[in-house]
């Protein structure tokens, strides 16, 4: 399992979801012990599924199918949830001032938008991913 990291952004046209690539999860990248894992995670969910379903006299495939897929449901929140905290940054080649006034105008807004000053004396903004769509629509 790895983190992804991207140095660059990828220019291209925006949507939502590329076609003919869906990722289950946003924050790593899952080698075949990982999808190994995430199995074993399902398959014990299931597990208790079967027995629960046992102990209140529901037919057995319902509890396998349901603890399988609360499991699963279970993992990926918790991969979007920590992907949502993760920072990013943007910058747009602009002078440091017109950097932190916007970050400025934003924290007015009400935005967690932070402004970093890296090495070379650029200017970035600052937010976490769950703020992102907020942030794209009061730059627009």
């Amino acid at each position: 399992m790895r983190l992804r990291q991207r140095r660059y952004a990828e220019y291209g046209p925006f949507a939502r979801c590329r076609p003919g690539r869906y990722r289950l999860f946003r924050s790593v990248e899952l080698n075949a012990a990982g999808w190994a894992a995430a199995a074993a995670l399902c398959l014990a969910g299931a597990a208790v599924g079967c027995a629960v379903s046992l102990q209140i006299d529901w037919p057995t495939v319902i509890g396998l199918v349901g603890g399988g897929l609360l499991s699963l449901v279970a993992i990926v929140v918790a991969d979007r949830r920590r992907w949502g905290g993760i920072w990013t940054e943007y910058s747009w080649g602009a002078p440091p001032e017109t950097t932190e006034s916007v970050g400025a105008k934003l924290q007015q807004l009400g935005m967690p938008v932070e402004t970093a000053v890296h090495s070379d004396g650029e200017v970035h903004l600052r937010y976490r991913h769950r703020d992102g769509r907020r942030v794209a629509m009061a730059l627009s």
